[in-house]
């Protein structure tokens, strides 16, 4: 039992678990003049290990007072692991990005304000026995508008919590770039108060780098909201399916049917302004996964078909995936990934494992649909055999299956997480096939990924456009593991497939930050709550949870935990905001139906900068943010489930 102790001969107070001194808060800090601010804490136990702190900041002089304040506590052992969630994970030292690394930057103590961080002005700390956490509360704004620190000290780690907002020494305001610093400061009023609350939570650590996960269900229990689907599932469908076959379907010199990857603003910009209208861009158009997610929308119009019979869904569908099927492969198993690379003469676009699993993946689904029509296409079987063949053979230097291939079968660079999306093609094979080959590699490379990466907390490069630790590496480890469960029912499939979904949390917002009254946000009524987090080198939202609640969903069938199924409705219900009904018009440009962008810039990181601020949309409609979607709607048959 963790028990709270305020010690006569100083002030502040101590965090005991039996004997052991666990944390220590030694006092009020001011980051601004301290002369004449005296503070009192009100501090209630809500749990063993969690307590709630009301602290009330006195201006007792006689005039006014612009300051900063700073709450510190120590954990008293040194940490194994520590985390911002959503901008550092144990320093991010994995990686080429110029993301924040370490604790400091040129010697000073990175500061992070509230709105970058998954749980709110949240730092984690532990070792292989305890973990201690802080974390602002939502209660009101003057508690919430925050920011957060941790230093080394001799012990351990402080973690500081600051009000108001600050981001020091800089600021991280897009990829690999910095701005000036933000340095806000609250005034009192003489004889005014200032008050916030906060909460801080230790625990015992269950599994090594995982001791933090009791500190996000308490937070999940403190910030969980009820939440409101502004779009039904089947009305999203129909939606959808018009956009595919009346925007992005396309014919290329007469013989190759493609989708487009999306739509930006004149066809170059991210952000647009009255009088432009929406275009494709002129390069790298079409892909079979990732973002042009190609297999995805064949198969969603295939499955459109075989729930409405429309002939046009079925002939759309199938000449995409014939196209690929066709043209795309190498000849050894491998296939080209982007149709550019072929339809510019072959120019050289790496071939990569997250589209090599995706493309195979849902070809080999695509396949299994239209087989239950009496409806065969074997040169889809072979597609997506060939590629799980190919990788049942070879593995890269490491042992892994690598990030990326040339097309004569030579792994180009061994690079990090990525490989385990081609674990989705290989469980689809063993389903589709019953050869036992196929399970056996899937067994095999998961264990791989799950023992480096997933227990290390480092799932690293599944998001293509950055080079960092991210969220969308990690989503294959959390549905192949519970596939593997479902196959084997060896626990421990379950148990890794449960820290991926953990992992993934950590990339969630848990709270809905606040936004100025004229910004797109409140304006069109985005709420961050539920949203994800791209990478640390990528710091805005997206609706990336569309696809990866669902495994949520799946871990709260397997193991009974409501927060599990919680999450993946606040996952679902954050992904169907700014989703376009056809009417809807942002920055002068109308938005046609179902189309919603991939970039809400939530706090101070605006690609490009130029005049934005926190709380903008951007204008680059993507392919992947309704695939996700509709892969989603496609796995899952009770559609209740999203309404």
């Amino acid at each position: 039992m963790f028990k709270l102790e305020k010690p006569e001969h100083k002030q502040g107070w101590e965090i005991y678990c039996g004997e052991a001194l666990i944390a220590s808060s030694v006092g009020a800090k001011y980051a601004l003049d301290e002369n004449n601010l005296k503070f009192t804490d009100d501090i209630c136990e809500c749990e063993n290990g969690l307590y709630k702190i009301d602290r009330t900041y006195i201006n007792t002089g006689d005039t006014d007072i612009d300051a900063v304040f700073m709450f510190e506590i120590n954990a008293m052992f040194a940490a194994s692991f520590y985390m911002i969630p959503c901008v550092l994970y144990n320093g991010n030292q994995w990686g080429t990005g110029n993301e924040p690394k370490g604790l400091e930057y040129k010697g000073e103590p990175w500061v992070f304000a509230y709105d970058r961080v998954a749980v709110p002005s949240g730092t984690f700390s532990e070792n292989q026995d305890y973990a201690l956490a802080v974390f602002a509360s939502d209660c009101n704004a003057d508690s919430l508008i925050s920011a957060c620190s941790l230093v080394k000290n001799k012990n351990g780690m402080t973690h500081r919590l600051f009000w108001p907002e600050r981001e020091t020494p800089v600021a991280y305001t897009g990829r690999d770039k910095y701005g000036p610093a933000v340095e806000n400061t609250v005034r009192i009023k003489a004889g005014g108060e200032f008050n916030v609350q906060f909460y801080v939570s230790v625990s015992k650590t269950k599994i090594k780098n995982y001791g933090w996960t009791e500190a996000f269900d308490k937070a999940w229990e403190i910030f969980k909201r009820p939440v409101v689907n502004p779009v039904s599932g089947e009305t999203y469908r129909k939606w959808r399916i018009e956009y595919i076959k009346d925007i992005q379907f396309v014919q290329r010199q007469d013989k190759y049917s493609l989708f487009e990857m999306g739509l930006l603003a004149s066809g170059v910009n991210y952000m647009g302004s009255p009088g432009e209208t929406f275009k494709f861009r002129e390069s790298y158009r079409y892909e079979i996964g990732w973002c042009g997610q190609n297999a995805a929308e064949a198969l969603a119009l295939l499955h459109d078909y075989s729930l409405t019979g429309d002939i046009d869904s079925h002939e759309k569908g199938c000449q995409v995936l014939d196209t690929w099927a066709k043209y795309a492969p190498c000849g050894n198993g491998l296939f080209h990934v982007v149709f550019d690379s072929i339809l510019n003469n072959n120019e050289k676009y790496e071939i990569d494992t997250c589209n090599l699993g995706w493309g195979a993946w849902l070809m080999l689904e695509a396949y299994k649909l239209l087989e239950k029509h009496d409806e065969y296409k074997p040169e889809w079987l072979k597609f997506g055999l060939d590629l799980c063949d190919f990788f049942v053979e070879n593995r890269a230097p490491d042992g892994s299956f690598g990030k990326t291939w040339s097309a004569d079968g030579v792994c180009t660079d061994v690079g990090g997480t990525i490989g385990c999306y081609i674990l989705l093609a290989m469980m689809e094979a063993y389903r589709v096939t019953g050869d036992i080959k196929y399970l056996e590699t899937a067994k095999e490379i998961y264990i791989f990924y799950a023992e480096r990466d997933l227990l290390e907390m480092s799932c690293t490069a599944g998001a293509l456009d950055t080079h960092c630790i991210d969220k969308e590496t990690c989503w294959p480890l959390c549905k192949t593991g519970l596939d593997l469960y479902e196959e084997t029912r060896d626990n421990k499939f379950l148990e890794y497939a449960e820290l991926a979904g953990y992992y993934m949390l950590t990339f969630m917002f848990h709270y809905d930050a606040l936004y100025d009254d004229d910004s797109d946000f409140t304006q069109l009524g985005y709420r961050t709550y539920g949203a994800t987090s791209v990478s640390t080198q990528h710091h805005h939202l997206d609706p990336w949870g569309s696809l990866l609640c669902y495994d949520w969903y799946r871990l709260y069938k397997a193991t009974g935990d409501i927060n599990w199924k919680e999450r993946f409705e606040a996952g679902w219900m954050n992904a169907m905001l700014g989703v376009s009904d056809g009417n809807l018009i942002i920055h002068g440009i109308k938005r046609p139906i179902s189309s919603q962008n991939e970039g809400f810039w939530h706090c101070n990181w605006i690609p490009g900068g130029g005049n934005y601020k926190r709380g903008t949309f951007n204008d680059w409609l993507q392919s992947w943010v309704g695939a996700f979607k509709l892969i989603t709607l496609i796995r899952e048959p009770d559609w209740q489930i999203f309404e």
